[in-house]
């Protein structure tokens, strides 16, 4: 791609931001996943999305969007939970749960969750029941990116990347540089950090999902 074009396509996701929140809003209602994480992988559809969108079919821009973000997101999202999922109504009564938490927290009192679910009039065994559940789903990915490393080094210097490989949180940085930087496998870098390959895995998703949001929005 040239630096023209990404150029153009970085700065049409920059200025369609606001949908990635609109999507991210909507679906942290019935998601274990920080909204932040979600935002991240939501823009990278929004840049999936500028770079295939053909102003000239005459569809808003928005309407062509809105699915690659949603289909980021859900993707990620399938092969987080495809091996264990929490039963539907579990999910709804941990959204009611934290709605309730959040409209508490942006008038400054910090309630506890069983507190809510308390007060929702479920049961403390059945609140206890739900988080254990929810807290045992492990992450399993069928692919370790997305998109290719190479894609992302074609794009910027090693200086670009390394800069931004420090506003990462620790564990994702640390597998990144290891698994890319080093030539280490997946399995020696899950045992020098006691952590399992399906864990390193994701930390290196998500770790790159924000490399490419990260720099992306530095090229404009």
């Amino acid at each position: 791609m040239r630096s023209s074009d990404v150029r153009e396509r970085n700065s049409l996701a920059q200025k369609n931001e606001k949908l990635v929140h609109k999507v991210v809003h909507r679906m942290s209602q019935t998601c274990r996943e920080p909204y932040d994480d979600l935002y991240q992988l939501g823009y990278i559809g929004l840049l999936k999305a500028a770079d295939r969108f053909d102003p000239n079919t005459g569809n808003a821009f928005s309407s062509f969007a809105i699915p690659y973000i949603q289909g980021e997101i859900q993707h990620f999202l399938r092969d987080q939970w495809q091996s264990v999922k929490l039963p539907r109504t579990a999910l709804e009564t941990k959204a009611k749960v934290r709605r309730v938490q959040r409209s508490l927290a942006s008038l400054g009192r910090e309630t506890d969750a069983l507190q809510i679910a308390l007060g929702l009039g479920i049961s403390e065994e059945k609140w206890r029941e739900i988080e254990a559940l929810d807290s045992n789903i492990t992450i399993s990915l069928d692919e370790l990116l997305h998109e290719p490393m190479q894609e992302l080094e074609d794009e910027v210097d090693d200086k670009a990347v390394l800069k931004h490989l420090n506003k990462l949180q620790a564990s994702q940085r640390t597998a990144i540089v290891e698994k890319f930087f080093s030539n280490n496998s997946i399995q020696d870098i899950a045992k020098r950090q006691k952590k399992t390959p399906e864990k390193i895995k994701a930390y290196i998703n998500l770790g790159l999902v924000k490399l490419r949001v990260s720099l992306s929005q530095e090229e404009l």
